[in-house]
């Protein structure tokens, strides 16, 4: 075999929003540092004596977890970056492999959105791997897969393309239904108008609701052992809202 000839692999992916509690970022943060451990072991067995080894030898801290909060940031060894997180405010935890060298890499970003930028901004969690083990890589690619998984929000669709379309239909089918109730009752003449009155207020309506899908759908949030996310919350808050308003009318139109 050509002893000038290097291959490597670079699989990436990425979700749209994750949320959990401290143990289960911390459940995440182990199990990248196991595999940063295997993959120095197999680099180790692979080298024969000479300063490269001495360099993977001598790093002792194979993982380092980065906290961004605003102009702040803080990196470090887990444990003693994690005594500093304040999960009401963390913009972003990045969790990456310390090794010598840029042909090996393991990392994993799990951002929030930023203040005013665009709801399908590149934000949720980012997996990139770069090694030159095709077999390290994969299974970094399924293990990690499978445990950012755990916390991914089955609301996490709605900050797809796909879900925000979806999402903006029920929003607008939803105005333009209530507008029906309540013109059913009172709209005597003039019925032109008040139908093109209601697609205003519903397109009006979409458009409002399109932009607080930030809010309702937060792609990156760290809550209380026990809690829920608060895009959960506020799914049911608006659900039962909506159910009070159409409820309320048809009353009114039995009545």
């Amino acid at each position: 075999m050509n002893d000038q000839v290097i291959r490597r692999t670079t699989p990436t992916r990425r979700w749209k929003s994750w949320c959990g509690e401290l143990q289960d970022l911390r459940r995440l943060i182990s199990l990248i540092e196991q595999l940063a451990i295997q993959r120095k072991s197999e680099v180790l067995s692979s080298l024969a004596g000479d300063s490269e080894q001495r360099r993977w030898d001598e790093r002792k801290q194979v993982l380092l977890v980065t906290l961004m909060d605003g102009v702040d940031s803080i990196s470090g060894p887990a444990e003693d970056v994690l005594e500093e997180l304040d999960r009401r405010t963390v913009d972003t935890v990045k969790i990456s492999t310390d090794f010598p060298g840029i042909n090996e890499k393991l990392s994993v970003t799990i951002s929030k959105t930023e203040r005013y930028t665009p709801f399908m901004a590149d934000k949720g969690v980012k997996l990139e791997i770069e090694s030159l083990s095709p077999a390290w890589a994969k299974q970094c690619l399924a293990q990690v897969s499978d445990e950012v998984d755990k916390s991914v929000p089955k609301w996490s669709f709605f900050r797809t393309a796909r879900g925000l379309l979806v999402w903006m239909f029920l929003t607008y089918a939803t105005t333009v239904g209530v507008a029906v109730l309540i013109e059913a009752r009172h709209v005597t003449k003039g019925f032109s108008a008040a139908v093109f009155l209601t697609l205003v207020i519903a397109c009006v309506t979409t458009g409002l609701t399109a932009g607080l899908l930030n809010w309702l759908f937060p792609p990156f949030e760290l809550y209380g052992e026990g809690g829920s996310s608060s895009g959960s919350r506020r799914i049911g808050a608006v659900v039962v809202f909506i159910a009070s308003i159409v409820a309320g009318i048809l009353v009114n139109l039995v009545t």
